[in-house]
């Protein structure tokens, strides 16, 4: 393709997990392009340790394994970096001197920033010469430690009114996202999230973390952490003993309340255990609190569960709803105990033509389309010079 993306704020690249940078940014080296990935969060060590390993093409970076070039954001110790004042101004001039001498990486070939932090609008100011996205994954004024304290609210409103105003396109996952900021944007439009739908093909041994357990089996992979509800899913599973209700994922500091026998904790797996995990269930869940962080939302793991062909049950949120018009039978919403257990046990009797629907809507929507179309829409936002609250390929507001 001929050109360079720098995809900035990323959780790290070589941690344990997958994320919405992580897969952008493989799909645009996918696309041909030469991607650098700027590290802004999480542990470091992964980072260090891939940079001896395989140092990249400038001092201190590293060379993922399909070519991307990976870097940390410094910043200046103990001080944060999203919240306005002297240390965000720091922190910013520390960036700056980072993309400057990773030029000869990134500003090559029409480059385009894709920024997955609220709190960046000076550093698009200060770099014309690329074309710039915000991609919009949370609602950053919902997050613990943020919702319900004025000031902070107002804070990350006023940096991302300033982010929204200075790139040329935003992308939003889910529409309750693009809703706030349409009106406030240069460009906006939804751009849903993906999946590699490849990883779920094939046959698959039963992992003997499931041996013995009975079918139907409910599935549920992620943290089960603060945006799931744990008294949901005990009601709904108690009123199903019929069903295993299987769980994968970290529940370490959670308080859960007392589960019936029929709810399996498998803890943490290898995230390569996903798809034999997935073949051996018979229906998907995102037992997901009510909580503004959730609504704005829209799950990775929703994708995962149609390109595994797993009918998927979950609270209503507008992610879902819009999910659940794409895939007939693929998708059921429910919002009580006795809602969410009665429509658990009709996902998992769905019928071979639902879950082929489920999966012909993943191998539609891959991370390389996602990839493909933010390029073409920032070029076409670039060249009708941004002007006003645009739709694309992807909207539905």
């Amino acid at each position: 393709m001929g050109r360079s993306v720098a995809v900035w704020g990323g959780t790290p690249y070589f941690g344990p997990a997958n994320s919405v940078q992580e897969e952008m940014a493989r799909a645009f080296r996918e696309l041909g392009c030469d991607v650098l990935f700027l590290e802004l969060e999480g542990d470091a060590e992964p980072f260090r340790q891939a940079r001896t390993d395989s140092p990249g093409p400038v001092e201190g970076t590293a060379l993922a394994p399909d070519g991307t070039v990976v870097a940390r954001v410094p910043k200046v110790p103990l001080a944060p970096y999203a919240m306005f004042g002297p240390s965000h101004w720091a922190n910013t001039k520390l960036a700056m001197a980072q993309l400057d001498r990773l030029s000869s990486v990134w500003l090559r070939g029409e480059p385009v920033m894709v920024h997955y932090a609220w709190f960046n609008s000076r550093l698009v100011w200060e770099r014309p010469e690329a074309r710039h996205v915000y991609d919009c994954i949370d609602d950053h004024t919902a997050a613990v430690g943020i919702e319900g304290r004025p000031g902070l609210e107002q804070r990350v409103l006023d940096g991302e009114r300033e982010m929204l105003e200075a790139v040329d396109l935003t992308t939003c996952l889910s529409r309750a996202l693009a809703v706030e900021r349409k009106p406030i944007a240069r460009r906006c439009v939804v751009l849903a999230n993906a999946v590699r739908p490849g990883i779920f093909e094939g046959e698959f041994a039963e992992p003997s973390a499931l041996a013995g357990l009975p079918r139907p089996r409910a599935l549920f992979i992620g943290t089960f952490g603060p945006k799931i509800d744990p008294s949901l899913v005990a009601e709904a599973a108690r009123a199903t003993p019929e069903i295993a209700w299987v769980f994968v994922g970290d529940v370490r500091g959670v308080r859960l309340p007392r589960m019936p026998g029929n709810v399996k904790l498998l803890g943490e797996t290898p995230h390569d255990d996903m798809p034999a995990l997935a073949a051996h269930a018979d229906a998907s869940i995102a037992p997901l609190k009510r909580s503004n962080w959730n609504r704005a939302s829209a799950p990775m793991k929703f994708c995962d569960y149609m390109a595994a062909g797993l009918p998927m049950v979950t609270r209503p949120i507008p992610a879902a709803e819009d999910l659940a018009k794409d895939v007939e039978g693929g998708v059921f919403l429910a919002d009580s105990a006795d809602d969410f257990a009665r429509a658990v046990a009709k996902a998992a009797a769905a019928g071979p033509d639902v879950r082929e629907r489920c999966r012909a809507w993943a191998r539609e929507h891959t991370w390389v389309r996602r990839a493909r179309e933010m390029l073409d829409m920032v070029d076409s936002a670039a060249s009708h010079g941004s002007a006003g609250g645009g739709t694309g390929t992807g909207d539905r507001t």
